[in-house]
């Protein structure tokens, strides 16, 4: 416990100082995520009557959460076997950090020389998916004598990255004859795991079958080389055990955020800022950029320090709602850069904490409520506020909730 106390203090030190006057705060509970994580691991073993490895996805900040922060308190909890990044300068981001867990790095970009290097050097796993990366991965692993780790990335029909299954036999020849290569995974992507009509399902579970079709060719041609096989994202955890394979990497609902609230994952994100200054309109008066609120005669209108720049949509203008010791009240006016306004019946305390986004999934501001109005997904709505470069994160490790 004293190790964890020390690691909180640490993050939450970085975070004052490279953030000392934030326009807001990401409060993100690693408590709730370590029981996410146990939680999907244990559903999926139960499913597949296995052990299952775990990989958590931290690209993108860890979907607005902190990758770094995330990646240190999964690495010290031994919480997962992996970690999930898109981009090569994320895995190098976390090597320098200290992170030595397993790193497996998503996209197909085009790679520099020295990126290629950095990718052997550092022990990370590659998802590949053309013979060019792959015969350049082999040569510079020859040149700095260590083997190049990669897992195959195969498309089933979800119609992004990968080989298709029919390029599967001349890819293992490929890797077979590439010395310095380590096949150490092959990977496919669920398009619509999470959908519970027949026509969705049964196209999931086509899917399915494609990768068990490749595991059995990729076995036969490497039979003594153990091989990660893994396919199950979120949906595919809770709606298809038969695609659990050797990992799963349960995308959105490591951090709570499903594509409906369920009562076995706990939130782990709030999002809060404070009350500044307020004005009463002693007269009807529109209001702010376009016109686009109307105040009434002696109407209270409040600022906070908050906008479009800070991850607010500006989708939500007049459509928001904030919460403040429990009581909600609505924005008005347009969402601007750096501020919103919020209409009161009565004067506020000046400073009063202000929840944006709260950790009840069932409030009118939580993820789903925003995701709604603004007509995208959660996955949107949390990396908007978590990568707002004005916004300081704070960690804490507590079971209750405390949301707004």
């Amino acid at each position: 416990m004293k190790d964890l106390e020390t690691l909180l203090e640490s993050l939450n030190a970085q975070e004052i100082l490279s953030h000392p006057f934030p326009s807001g705060i990401y409060e993100v509970n690693l408590k709730h995520l370590e029981h996410n994580l146990n939680f999907l691991r244990e559903t999926a073993e139960k499913k597949a009557w296995h052990r299952v490895r775990l990989l958590l996805p931290v690209k993108a900040n860890a979907y607005g959460s902190g990758m770094i922060a995330v990646s240190k308190f999964v690495s010290q909890k031994k919480l997962v076997d992996m970690l999930g990044v898109a981009h090569v300068g994320e895995a190098f981001a976390l090597r320098k950090e200290g992170i030595i867990d397993p790193i497996l790095v998503f996209s197909q970009g085009v790679l520099c020389d020295e990126e290629i290097a950095g990718i052997i050097t550092y022990d990370i796993h590659k998802a590949v998916q053309d013979t060019n990366t792959l015969l350049r991965l082999s040569e510079s692993a020859m040149r700095l004598g260590k083997k190049a780790k990669i897992h195959l990335k195969v498309d089933t029909w979800m119609g992004r990255v990968g080989i298709f299954p029919h390029q599967i036999h001349d890819f293992l020849e490929a890797i077979a004859h590439a010395p310095w290569v380590e096949l150490t995974g092959v990977m496919t992507h669920l398009s619509v795991s999470e959908c519970e009509d027949e026509e969705n399902m049964e196209y999931t579970r086509d899917q399915i079958q494609r990768l068990k079709e490749i595991q059995f060719i990729t076995k036969k041609a490497f039979p003594n080389q153990e091989i990660i096989f893994h396919a199950s994202n979120s949906g595919g955890i809770f709606l298809h055990a038969e695609g659990i394979f050797d990992m799963i990497r349960p995308w959105i609902a490591s951090y709570w955020y499903g594509e409906k609230p369920t009562k076995d994952l706990k939130p782990i994100q709030e999002i809060y800022t404070y009350l500044g200054m307020q004005k009463v309109f002693e007269q009807d008066q529109d209001l702010w950029y376009g016109r686009r609120y109307h105040a009434r005669a002696w109407e209270i209108i409040g600022i906070i320090p908050l906008g479009y720049a800070d991850g607010l949509n500006r989708k939500l203008t007049n459509k928001l709602q904030f919460a403040i010791h429990w009581e909600y009240f609505s924005s008005v006016g347009t969402v601007s850069m750096d501020q919103t306004m919020v209409s009161f019946p009565s004067l506020q305390r000046e400073g009063s904490k202000v929840v944006v986004l709260s950790n009840n999934p069932f409030a009118s501001n939580s993820a789903y409520a925003l995701a709604k109005i603004c007509e995208t997904i959660t996955y949107e709505i949390l990396c908007s506020f978590g990568n707002a470069p004005r916004i300081r994160h704070q960690y804490i490790y507590q079971d209750e909730d405390h949301s707004s």
